[in-house]
């Protein structure tokens, strides 16, 4: 049996429409792929489950005031990074799974996904084929909102995106002259759905008391010490507030402990001292970056990058 608000296939393919694209990309090769996203989406790590073709491709149209894009991924893979600005994801079919601080995220077909700018996050997608919908003006209005949310989407919400996708397609047809107020209703339309989907007050977290700049500059600060010992009360000292203040602050800005997201980004720079080939083997690398614990180390390595240490340190050096 079918969870409530699960959709049939018919219903939501009719939302992968291409046809409204104006750019797209497609490739079979993972370190093609990793390039790509790199150059257009901001640097990244993508691991393929399984080796072979990845049936990579994404189609995108950026309007004026609104970007569309579609995504297919046919092998699983595993993906770390973050989005650049406010966006929302709409599973079309397959799997995601989001991991996002010590959420964790599972999206079947009809599920949409809000992510806040700048959140660092791991997906681990199957099969998977996604909308995804970027509005710049609702991004600056909510600069500072670090809300996800996770629901799937009634029928009625669906079928009111695909009147706003079918709009924007029709402007194509039109004599090149004709389609600046058609475009301009069409991308309206859409931005209004989009903003339709995003939580409202009674949905969003509680606003800490540490402005999100404040926050911004105790991050940057923990990034440039990951190696010396750190304490929930030396950060307290540095952010100039009291464990509860800096607590609620990083619950709502990232859903994370100080000390979670600590180690969280320890976990990022190990990985990328693996990639490096520094410190000589994982468990060097880990006691570099203050893991005492092996096995905890290659744990929280694996829930962030989706494969395990050792297997990171062979694939950057075969010989190792």
């Amino acid at each position: 049996m079918s969870r409530p608000g699960f959709h049939s296939p018919p219903v939501l393919d009719k939302l992968w429409i291409p046809a409204i694209a104006k750019s797209g990309f497609a490739s079979d090769d993972l370190d093609e792929v990793r390039e790509y996203m790199d150059v257009h989406n901001g640097a990244h790590w993508r691991h393929a489950r399984h080796p072979g073709a990845v049936g990579f491709l994404l189609w995108y149209r950026d309007g004026d005031g609104i970007r569309v894009a579609g995504c297919r991924m046919q092998a699983p893979q595993a993906i770390r990074g973050s989005v650049d600005t406010l966006t929302v994801h709409l599973t079309l079919s397959g799997r995601s799974d989001y991991r996002i601080g010590r959420r964790d995220i599972v999206t079947e077909p009809g599920d949409l996904v809000v992510l806040p700018a700048g959140r660092e996050l791991t997906i681990e997608a199957h099969g998977l084929r996604r909308l995804v919908l970027q509005v710049p003006a609702i991004a600056r209005e909510r600069d500072g909102s670090s809300s996800v949310s996770h629901r799937s989407l009634p029928p009625a919400a669906l079928a009111s995106l695909h009147r706003a996708l079918v709009a924007l397609a029709r402007v194509d047809g039109l004599p090149p002259e004709e389609q600046g107020v058609p475009r301009a209703h069409a991308e309206s339309r859409l931005a209004g759905w989009m903003l339709g989907q995003l939580p409202g007050p009674a949905e969003a977290r509680r606003v800490p008391r540490l402005a999100p700049e404040r926050v911004r500059r105790i991050e940057a600060w923990i990034e440039a010490h990951l190696q010396e010992p750190l304490s929930l009360a030396r950060l307290c000292e540095q952010a100039g507030v009291g464990a509860r203040c800096l607590q609620v602050a990083f619950e709502a800005h990232r859903q994370l402990s100080p000390m979670a997201f600590v180690a969280e980004r320890r976990l990022v720079a190990a990985h990328a001292a693996l990639a490096r080939g520094e410190y000589g083997s994982v468990t060097a690398v880990a006691s570099a970056f203050g893991f005492e614990h092996p096995g905890r180390f290659a744990a929280g390595y694996r829930r962030l990058f989706g494969l395990s240490p050792s297997q990171m340190r062979r694939k950057s050096y075969p010989q190792v």
